[in-house]
């Protein structure tokens, strides 16, 4: 749980990077609970949602492009990414076409 409040302080951190004034909790925090709820429910691989299950490279682009300026979080987003992308492949019946360009982007 600890690397929630890192998580949460590394979007604040991007969040002022790019001259936006809100808080992370206030911004994220309903999306956070929402996740965390379904996953005490059931397996991630059954609540998994986002851009990298639907191939969506080019939200994920931006995504890294407003990190950019923050390697170390640009680094730990394509860590996660991958991970991800491991985690959307057991879904079965997904459209797999983008994973080729979806791990080009994570591996960047």
């Amino acid at each position: 749980c600890n690397y929630y409040a890192a998580l949460f302080f590394g979007a604040q951190k991007v969040l002022k990077e790019h001259h936006v004034e809100v808080r992370s909790r206030e911004l994220f925090g309903p999306i956070v609970t929402q996740t965390v709820d379904a996953l005490l429910s059931a397996p991630p691989d059954e609540v998994l949602t986002g851009p990298v299950v639907r191939g969506d490279t080019g939200s994920i682009e931006k995504h890294l492009a407003l990190l950019k300026a923050i390697p170390e979080w640009d680094q730990l987003y394509r860590s996660l990414g991958r991970e991800t992308l491991a985690l959307a492949r057991k879904i079965p019946g997904r459209d797999t076409s983008a994973d080729r360009q979806l791990e080009l982007v994570f591996n960047g």
